[in-house]
């Protein structure tokens, strides 16, 4: 690509806009972007300004409440509120607990419950009325003794709801828990042994599942608790995610996409992904969240060459690019947070003072370290 646009950038999620553009955080700075959906040219509208400057991986979600976007936190320090009319935004800062890394969010009536990563932070809700946080000890608690002493995390397709129930498979572990917010109950499902949940979508009463040690789709009917094998595909890639889109269950790899009849409980289809979207160069999951945008199924993706627009047996890359200007303050930002994330640990293990880390290159500073 040439000009001053070459600086690739992605996101999580996104808002359409009336206007034939996109609204979006992007994952490798701290700023709200806007992009036409004919352009590949992302503009920064403004900078979540009560946020760290330098801090990536601001948001996971996008969560929409009449004319209010609720931008959700994954490794920033609140929910950041954009008012559609006028324009404006705002962050509300999470103040109880330092950790607020929150994988998915699902909006309850007026209230936003918020899923945590990873049990370092806390389920929780955001009252958008009055624009407060409340803590779910009792919810957590009964969460807790189906996962005692593991550490466990959750991605954004392991994690999904129904609009009164909200299901999740944390790693590690061959079970469902469905969660009632609303009456504070939390209830169990056993899967097969050796089947540990990587994603899941729930539709029409049914949730399917994808089972990357079985390579299987499977479906689980939560009133019945009856499990069915739909197929098995030993070709399937680790990562796949299931989603639903205009009735049917499609899978999404780094390299292919498949779709599903749910009603036969059969692969219809399978189309290729254009090369190159699978290059993970970070440590979160490629694929980061999905979108219905222009009657398409929109998956977003943390890195690799961009996002993927799915329209029925066809599929493209959209790519955003941000001006050349940025591509130096990316590259500073990363390395200040490399520095400042290892001096944190040396300093919590009592390897060295803060007065004896200089601000100095690694290498420099390894030398120091070792000598």
């Amino acid at each position: 690509m040439c000009g001053k646009y070459r600086q690739r950038i992605h996101f999580r999620d996104a808002y359409r806009m009336d206007d034939q553009s996109i609204l979006f955080s992007a994952v490798e700075m701290n700023g709200l972007f806007v992009q036409k959906l004919d352009d590949n040219k992302a503009e920064l509208r403004c900078k979540f300004t009560e946020e760290d400057e330098m801090q990536d991986n601001l948001h996971s979600q996008i969560v929409i409440e009449g004319e209010t976007l609720y931008f959700i936190p994954l490794e920033g320090r609140g929910i950041s509120k954009y008012d559609l009319k006028t324009g404006k935004l705002r962050t509300i800062l999470f103040k109880k607990v330092e950790h607020c890394r929150f994988i998915r969010a699902f909006l309850i009536g007026k209230d936003i419950f918020l899923v945590p990563m990873n049990n370092s932070s806390h389920f929780c809700v955001f009252h958008t009325e009055n624009e407060s946080y409340e803590l779910l000890h009792a919810l957590e608690n009964k969460i807790w003794k189906y996962i005692p002493d593991v550490e466990y995390w959750l991605d954004p397709f392991s994690v999904t709801s129904n609009g009164k129930t909200v299901y999740m498979a944390p790693s590690k572990k061959n079970q469902i828990l469905c969660i009632d917010v609303e009456n504070n109950k939390v209830d169990g499902k056993e899967i097969k042994e050796n089947s540990s949940i990587d994603s899941m979508v729930y539709f029409e009463e049914k949730l399917y599942l994808y089972s990357d040690g079985l390579k299987s789709v499977l479906k689980y009917d939560p009133k019945k608790e009856e499990l069915a094998t739909l197929f098995c595909d030993c070709d399937q890639e680790e990562e796949t995610i299931l989603v639903e889109h205009k009735g049917n269950i499609i899978g999404v790899a780094k390299s292919h996409i498949f779709s599903m009849d749910p009603a036969a409980g059969k692969k219809e289809f399978e189309i290729t992904i254009p090369a190159g979207f699978g290059i993970r160069n970070t440590g979160y999951k490629l694929l980061a969240g999905k979108r219905e945008m222009e009657n398409q199924l929109w998956i977003m993706s943390a890195s690799g060459s961009g996002t993927l627009k799915i329209s029925n047996r066809n599929c493209q890359i959209m790519e955003s690019h941000i001006a050349d200007s940025f591509r130096q303050k990316i590259k500073e930002y990363e390395k200040e947070r490399r520095k400042r994330n290892l001096r944190m640990v040396l300093e919590t293990k009592g390897i060295v003072a803060e007065k004896e880390f200089e601000e100095a290159d690694l290498k420099n500073f390894m030398d120091v370290l070792l000598s």
